[in-house]
């Protein structure tokens, strides 16, 4: 199912090749192979695509850059996990129309438009969605049933689970290995990769003891696959990496039994699993931390070069939806040179947010000429995706556009610093929630920032 899913997905991402066109041009001319439909005497290459796109539709959305190759209503572009598609009803004059006709000439969306054509649902999502500043083609990302935080073990199993290669006894004896097909726990069904996860009385009593029984409840007709996509539907993600560690639990203790003819109880599996999810998360705890501790910034705030200007940078996001940025910039002499702070108006994610605030930094940074720069910002994400790989969706879009104007100063740092040595750039963004304005101060900083920067000194 998953090799197959991946030829629909090339369908998607890759519509400028020869079969993809040949395909469209066949079974879908007027829409997206998202929403396409059998068809008429389809050929067997495409009804086993058609039966393999309801995983790419599970996790597909459409990327948006310059909206002149989305349609609004007839294909994912929302970011909402469980439903990308819009929910207001499609109104029959406006059915062709494309997501650029939602945006204004300023590249923001028509907050006003918005709210006369959509539900407040749809709106929220819409606003959500940052326009990049570049000229950019809308694209296509895809969340992977098997992205979750989990050991590298677990990922893999659960990745063979999908693909279908578990070698479970039915899979060995269709490679033509001579050995007993039936369950090593029951005896009585052939063993299978959906039978010896959900469907054997020990795995379903394994089960009952869990608080997810209900998202793994399958037929044997089912495939491992659709078990997950469809528990990403309808659980969380918490959800979903518990059924993963009981996955694993479970394939352990089969083993020690075909091998080593050592039993394990339910208990055993159950406990098993929450333990070892426990510790793992435990060690990537202190791992993290000693990393930061070791590489990565400074506790207190410290003056950049001789010749260099530091710029301080953070993000606040309010209840309203909207967030408020902030940047403070200080000389190698410790002085005070210049501040603003800027609320903006959407529906932001904290860590859209935290780069929001470095493209309005690095804007008003171009506009006033300062070279020799040093970015502060506390969000290790970012720091990282600006001096490595951007990221997927619309956080790397905004990225990529911090990228292009980095190149526009020389020479120019990113770097991650603590909350304790950020603190006047968190106190600056937070403040502008109260600002009608955006506020500007030079050389004498606002009386709320006196005390913060004094701190940063001693």
């Amino acid at each position: 199912m998953a090799m197959i899913a991946k030829q629909g997905w090339r369908l998607l991402t890759e519509a400028n090749k020869l079969v993809s066109a040949v395909m469209k041009a066949r079974y879908y001319s007027d829409s997206s192979v998202l929403n396409v439909k059998l068809g008429s005497n389809p050929s067997y290459v495409w009804r086993g695509i058609y039966q393999a796109l309801e995983v790419v539709r599970a996790g597909a959305r459409r990327k948006i850059g310059d909206g002149e190759d989305t349609m609004v209503w007839k294909v994912p572009w929302l970011p909402d996990d469980s439903h990308g598609f819009i929910a207001t009803d499609e109104y029959p004059q406006l059915k062709n129309i494309k997501v650029s006709s939602l945006m204004s000439a300023d590249k923001s969306w028509d907050v006003d438009l918005l709210n006369d054509l959509f539900c407040d649902r749809d709106v929220d999502l819409i606003t959500r969605i940052p326009i990049p500043l570049r000229d950019t083609r809308d694209s296509c990302s895809v969340e992977e049933v098997m992205a979750l935080q989990l050991p590298n073990k677990i990922s893999n199993l659960v990745w063979r689970l999908c693909k279908g290669c578990l070698p479970t006894a039915m899979a060995l004896a269709s490679k033509h290995v001579d050995i007993d097909v039936r369950c090593p726990w029951c005896h009585s069904e052939i063993e299978t990769d959906v039978h010896i996860m959900f469907l054997c009385d020990f795995a379903r009593t394994v089960w009952l003891t869990t608080r997810v029984n209900h998202l793994v409840q399958c037929t044997m007709n089912e495939s491992p696959c659709q078990i997950f996509t469809r528990a990403f539907e309808n659980g969380t993600r918490e959800q979903c990496v518990e059924i993963a560690m009981i996955c694993w639990s479970l394939w352990n203790r089969r083993n020690r039994w075909v091998w080593e003819r050592i039993n394990g109880s339910v208990f055993g599996v159950r406990h098993s699993a929450i333990n070892f999810l426990a510790e793992w998360k435990e060690a990537q705890v202190r791992d993290e931390d000693r990393r930061l501790r070791g590489e990565l910034g400074r506790r207190v705030w410290c003056p950049p070069k001789e010749g260099w200007v530091k710029i301080n940078i953070d993000a606040a996001v309010f209840l309203d939806g909207s967030i408020g940025v902030g940047a403070v910039i200080r000389d190698s002499q410790t002085k005070f040179v210049i501040a603003r702070g800027r609320k903006i108006a959407g529906a932001w994610r904290p860590r859209e947010a935290e780069a929001m605030a470095l493209i309005e930094a690095l804007s008003w940074v171009m506009a006033k000429g300062y070279n020799h720069c040093v970015f502060d910002t506390d969000s290790y994400e970012l720091a990282t995706a600006c001096n490595g790989r951007p990221g997927e969706a619309y956080f790397g879009n905004i990225v990529m556009d911090c990228i292009h104007m980095l190149k526009h100063i020389c020479p120019v740092l990113v770097d991650f610093a603590y909350r304790s040595s950020n603190s006047a750039a968190h106190v600056l963004a937070r403040a502008v929630y109260s600002m009608s304005d955006t506020g500007e101060w030079v050389v004498t900083p606002p009386k709320f920032l006196t005390h913060v920067l004094d701190l940063d000194l001693n």
